[in-house]
C-alpha cells in the first residue's frame, strides 16, 4: 500500500467517495427515468386517438358511398 491510499491521504478518499456518490446518483437517475410513465400516458393516448380516427375514416367512407346513391336517387326523382 501506497503513501498515497492509506489512511494519510485524505484527498484520494474523499475522491472515491464522491465518484461513489456520482455512481448512485446516476443510478437514481436511470432508476427515475425507468419508473417515470408520462411518456407512457401520451403513447396511450395518442394509439387511441389514432384508433378512433381509423374508425371514424372507415366510418365516413361507409355512410359516405350510400350518401353518395342516396343523393343520386334524390337528384333524379327531382328530374
Amino acid at each position: 500500500m501506497s503513501a498515497r491510499e492509506g489512511p494519510h491521504w485524505p484527498g484520494r478518499r474523499a475522491a472515491r467517495v464522491r465518484a461513489l456518490q456520482k455512481g448512485f446518483g446516476m443510478i437514481r437517475t436511470v432508476k427515475t427515468f425507468l419508473l417515470n410513465e408520462d411518456g407512457a400516458t401520451a403513447i396511450e393516448y395518442a394509439l387511441i386517438a389514432s384508433l378512433i380516427a381509423v374508425f371514424l375514416i372507415g366510418a365516413l367512407a361507409a355512410l359516405g358511398t350510400n350518401l353518395s346513391s342516396e343523393f343520386a336517387e334524390v337528384g333524379a326523382a327531382l328530374k
